[in-house]
């Protein structure tokens, strides 16, 4: 589905807005997208599902959390992997560091068509990765920390919030390190 998605976006700018990724990220599928982008779909779409797996108690709750958990990782991905390093461009621009609106609605669309396959493959399986959290995680501070090198303030503000989000109810240890930051009054 994402390397589908991709081939799509790169040759008719559905679902995602006009892009095209430059040499940087080696060979390319069909000439269009790099091999290994098919694989991180797979497996951030993976990792997502699960964690929304442990909030989501129908199917299509656990698509719908799962869905926009992948896309909140675009949020910090795609000002770094646009701006900070040129991996990808979009001609038209956009109002986000040069991204349209566009490319989260396209997130959107093809995480929630992958996590309908998730479901569907998956949803009779209760176990969590305790690992999950973790790549997840890592996944986003790379970005954010390139954004932070290359001085993208509002993508490293917007990358945190949007990864806040998602470990913030699915990790316990998240949640009491928020819970003991509020102030409390004496």
């Amino acid at each position: 589905v994402g390397a589908g998605a991709e081939l799509l976006g790169t040759t008719t700018g559905f679902p995602f807005g006009s892009y095209f990724y430059t040499h940087w990220l080696g060979p390319q599928m069909l000439g269009h997208v790099p091999w290994f982008i098919p694989p991180s779909w797979f497996a951030l779409g993976l990792v997502s599902f699960d964690l929304a797996s442990r909030l989501g108690r129908t199917g299509w709750q656990r698509i719908g959390l799962a869905a926009v958990f992948l896309t909140l990782w675009d949020v910090s991905l795609d000002p770094a992997m646009s701006r900070a390093f040129p991996f990808w461009t979009y001609p038209d621009g956009g109002f986000f560091y040069g991204m349209p609106l566009s490319n989260w609605v396209g997130w959107l669309f093809t995480g929630t068509v992958i996590m309908m396959g998730f479901e569907w493959m998956l949803r009779d399986r209760q176990a969590h990765s305790p690992l999950a959290p973790a790549v997840y995680l890592v996944n986003c501070l790379f970005p954010i920390g390139l954004s932070l090198l290359y001085g993208l303030w509002w993508a490293v503000l917007a990358g945190l919030v949007a990864t806040f989000v998602v470990l913030y109810p699915v990790t316990p240890t998240v949640a009491r390190l928020a819970d003991s930051m509020r102030l409390r009054p004496a």
